[in-house]
């Protein structure tokens, strides 16, 4: 788990430098959450599109069986 936590620090520090480089020094800020294997991203903003996409491909998946 260390050597997961010192990547997503890594690629922290690079987004932050990143976007320094191209908004003439100001930093964006981020944050993270990290995903193990087995885990599952979730972000409740995106519940409703999430919804409408599994229903539509459940839709499709019906009238091609």
């Amino acid at each position: 788990m260390r050597d997961v936590e010192d990547v997503s620090a890594a690629l922290d520090r690079t987004m932050r430098d990143a976007a320094a480089a191209v908004l003439r020094g100001y930093e964006l800020p981020t944050d993270h959450q990290i995903v193990l294997p087995g885990g599952r991203y979730f972000d409740k903003r995106g519940a409703a599109m999430w919804e409408t996409v599994t229903g539509l491909l459940t839709k499709r998946e019906k009238e091609t069986a």
